[in-house]
This record gives structure tokens, C-alpha cells and sequence, in this order.
């Protein structure tokens, strides 16, 4: 079907010769004729084994995806009872891990997410809940007498953290002299 490129005895044909009839036969449409099969059967033999390996690499990019994804983990879980002074005030610590990064949140036992209360309550961006020191008179028994819960949460997960009890108390502090220069100072909780 296809003619042959020329075969030479290299003692009988100079290298000029040879040269142009090699161009002839790779100008010609015989030859693009050939490349054409040639590259389409390999592209034919060629796409499957490469789309084979890109469905490799997609699964193993999805496997690793996957095992590096996990629910929620506390790291530091809040204690059972909080006691503290209007003059200190605290903060109650609520650390998780997983990925993707659980978001912390608060409720209270009713089961209603704890919101700011100016100046008496605040949730911190990392999660943390804080009851900074307060006046005596601004005593709130819904925020410094009350029963909390963390939550941490993300697609793959939620975990609750157990009952926190908090309790806040007013200081009224003595000063009593004993003996020599010791002083003792009495704390008592109203």
C-alpha cells in the first residue's frame, strides 16, 4: 500500500543523496500518512493507561483527604465547678480539635446559646467564656449563679462538654491583727 523509504548502500550513494531522498519521503503525504496512524494508535493505546493513573491520583488525593478529617476532640474540657470573686472574675477554658476546626459554643442548661452580657459576659474568639470582675451592685444571678456547657462542632461531628456550675460571690475582706506584725485576711462570701 505504502511505498517503502528508499534503503541505500551507503558505498554506492553520497550523503547528499541520501539527505534529499530522505526529505522526499518525509515531505511527502505517504509519510504524514504514517505519523498520523501512528500518533492516533498511540494516543488510543495512550489514554487509557493515562486515565488510569489521573483515577489513581484522584483516589489517593481523596483517601488522603478523608483520613485527614475528624471530629471533635476536647483538649481542654471545663471543670465541673467554677467559684470566683466580683474582684477577680474568670475564665472558663473550652479547647477542641478535628478537622475541620470545631466552632465552641456555649448554652445553658435550658439548652439556649449563651450570648454577651456587657460588661459581665463575654465568649471569646477562641471559645473560651469569660466573667470579668464586677461592681457588687451589678450582680446578675442569670450569668455569675448559673449552670454552662460547651459545645464544640463541626461537619463530623458534636460533643458536649459536662455541666459547669458557676458561682460568683461578693468579697468583703477584715482586716484582723494578730500577733506581732501578721496580719490574716479573712475572706467570707455574701
Amino acid at each position: 500500500m505504502f511505498d517503502k523509504p528508499p534503503l541505500y548502500d551507503n558505498k554506492r550513494s553520497s550523503p547528499l543523496k541520501r539527505h534529499v531522498e530522505k526529505q522526499r519521503y518525509f515531505d511527502s503525504s505517504e509519510y504524514r500518512i504514517v505519523s498520523v496512524l501512528v500518533m492516533r494508535t498511540l494516543a488510543v493505546l495512550w489514554t487509557p493507561f493515562a486515565m488510569g493513573i489521573l483515577l489513581l491520583f484522584a483516589h489517593l488525593l481523596q483517601v488522603s483527604a478523608q483520613s485527614d478529617t475528624s471530629g471533635p476532640v476536647f483538649i481542654q474540657e471545663p471543670p465541673n465547678q467554677m467559684d470566683f470573686s466580683n474582684t477577680t472574675g474568670t475564665e472558663i477554658i473550652c479547647q477542641s480539635r478535628g478537622t475541620p476546626m470545631p466552632q465552641i459554643t456555649w448554652v445553658k442548661t435550658d439548652g439556649s446559646i449563651v450570648q454577651d452580657v456587657p460588661g459581665l459576659r463575654k465568649v471569646l474568639s477562641n471559645g473560651n467564656l469569660v466573667l470579668p470582675p464586677f461592681r457588687a451592685e451589678d450582680y446578675n444571678q442569670e450569668v455569675h449563679a448559673q449552670t454552662y456547657r460547651c459545645i464544640a462542632e463541626n461537619s463530623l461531628g458534636k460533643i458536649q462538654s459536662r455541666d459547669v456550675q458557676v458561682r460568683a460571690g461578693t468579697d468583703r475582706t477584715l482586716l484582723q491583727h494578730l500577733s506581732g506584725n501578721s496580719m490574716l485576711f479573712l475572706t467570707t462570701r455574701e
